[in-house]
């Protein structure tokens, strides 16, 4: 059964089913129907998605983060933090693309994840995109995280946990949110 004619039989949990499990499949134009049926879909697509983020299958991670960074849901935000370290880079960028999606509500999330130690260098470097491109919209936020950027752009990154709480300190003294770690 075509993917498209799967969306003329109703929402049902088999529909879902079916175009998950085509997520898998190794024809590329119906794993790209499927994608962007469930990205249509919407809310009851978003946690078998979260789900396939975790697959030992290089493509069907992709696929998932795919499909997820089109949605820009803010239930993924962790998910795609949690992405930034996958093995592969193009999951990364995909994971990258949905942070900055979301906006700045990304910042505390990616700072608060370079608190943490043994990073990966493709971890470090899509750190640095998406707070990079978040900061081009949103000088206070550019402010705040330049020091994190400069460290990210450097070789010595001993300093930056210290530099990324500091961070987190002030986003918490400017907006009042509980940014702490």
């Amino acid at each position: 059964m075509e993917t498209h004619l799967l969306v003329a039989h109703g929402g049902t949990m088999d529909t879902l089913n079916l175009l998950l499990a085509a997520l898998k499949e190794k024809n590329g134009m119906r794993r790209k129907q499927a994608r962007e049926t469930l990205v249509l879909a919407g809310d009851p697509a978003v946690k078998p998605l979260l789900e396939l983020t975790t697959s030992p299958d290089k493509q069907t991670r992709w696929e998932a983060a795919k499909a997820l960074a089109a949605m820009v849901e803010p239930a993924c935000l962790d998910t795609f933090v949690g992405l930034l370290s996958d093995s592969q880079s193009d999951i990364r960028w995909l994971a990258a693309d949905g942070l900055i999606a979301l906006g700045p509500r990304s910042a505390v999330p990616v700072l608060k994840s370079l608190l943490g130690r043994d990073l990966s260098r493709g971890h470090l470097a899509m750190s640095h995109r998406v707070l990079a491109r978040l900061a081009e919209d949103n000088s206070v936020l550019a402010a705040v995280v330049a020091p994190v950027l400069d460290t990210l752009r450097g070789i010595d990154l001993a300093t930056l946990p210290t530099k990324a709480e500091k961070a987190l300190l002030e986003l918490d003294q400017r907006t009042g949110r509980l940014a702490k770690p």
